[in-house]
């Protein structure tokens, strides 16, 4: 880990970053944070701050998970088999057969927007990680909406919370952390019970994905600072390939180095 820290540290405060993004490096990021105990939770969502080997959880999740392959095998076994110990389901599956599907195959769920009747079902299920609401607000919301959004996210989470207050409640969010979105990032960072955003830096060759204002480390550090050290940080790392976008899928290298810079700068769980 040692190396790895001296390599991002070399990619943040590379004179290219500070000259052509104004970028704010951390160069002694991994010793910097989390001295008084890294973020994390149990199986079940209950933050912690202090290791227990036989509490402490480290998801490794897959991202909109199928339990159809789509080659007739059970999608859900497959990220089982590959070590993956989490999954934040496609939402438009029966529920009810993505928990056994979760139960069946050890792996821990992320719900996304519950409805009361899920919540009444599902709050004392073991297999439950936490809550995903109002996926990528800062996306989505208009100027004119946010406000509005960002308090039903609130009374939704208060809620959820009432129904089962154990586990996290939060939402997955998009890298936005330049204006104009910078400031409906960081409430929601704020609001939910830890902090979980995607970043998908590999477009346009040659990739920058160590540099720059919306960087991995510096979307990271950020979260991790938003959270005052006390909150979970998730982080979503690309794995799929969009060419609409011009997105390439990263090779085995590329995806190292991102969840390496991720956990470097501050992320206690990788999706």
């Amino acid at each position: 880990m040692a190396s790895w820290a001296l390599v991002g540290a070399w990619l943040a405060v590379s004179p290219a970053a500070r000259a052509d993004d104004g970028f704010r490096g951390t160069p002694e990021a991994v010793q910097s944070i989390y001295r008084d105990g890294a973020p994390h939770t149990t199986r079940q969502g209950v933050v912690r701050l202090a290791y227990d080997a036989g509490e402490s959880f480290f998801p490794i999740g897959v991202y909109n998970g199928l339990m159809d392959a789509g080659d007739g095998r059970d999608g859900f076994a497959l990220y089982a088999s590959a070590g993956f110990n989490s999954v934040f389901p496609w939402r438009d599956q029966d529920f009810d057969a993505v928990m056994a599907a979760a139960h069946a195959n050890g792996l821990q769920v992320v719900v996304r927007d519950p409805t009361d009747a899920e919540l009444s079902r599902f709050a004392d299920d073991p297999a439950v990680l936490g809550y995903d609401l109002d996926h990528e607000p800062t996306v989505h919301a208009r100027a004119e909406t946010a406000l509005w959004r960002l308090e039903a996210f609130r009374e939704r989470r208060a809620a959820v919370r009432a129904a089962d207050p154990r586990r996290p409640v939060f939402t997955v969010d998009a890298p936005g952390i330049t204006p104009p979105n910078r400031n409906s990032w960081l409430a929601y960072a704020e609001a939910g019970d830890l902090i979980c955003f995607w970043k998908y830096p590999f477009f346009n060759a040659p990739v920058r994905t160590m540099i720059g204002p919306r960087s991995l480390p510096e979307v990271t550090a950020l979260a991790a600072e938003t959270a005052r050290e006390r909150k979970p940080v998730w982080y979503v790392a690309q794995a799929f390939r969009s060419p609409v976008n011009k997105w390439f899928m990263p090779d085995e290298s590329q995806a190292r180095a991102m969840i390496y810079a991720g956990l470097i700068h501050g992320a206690t769980g990788i999706v």
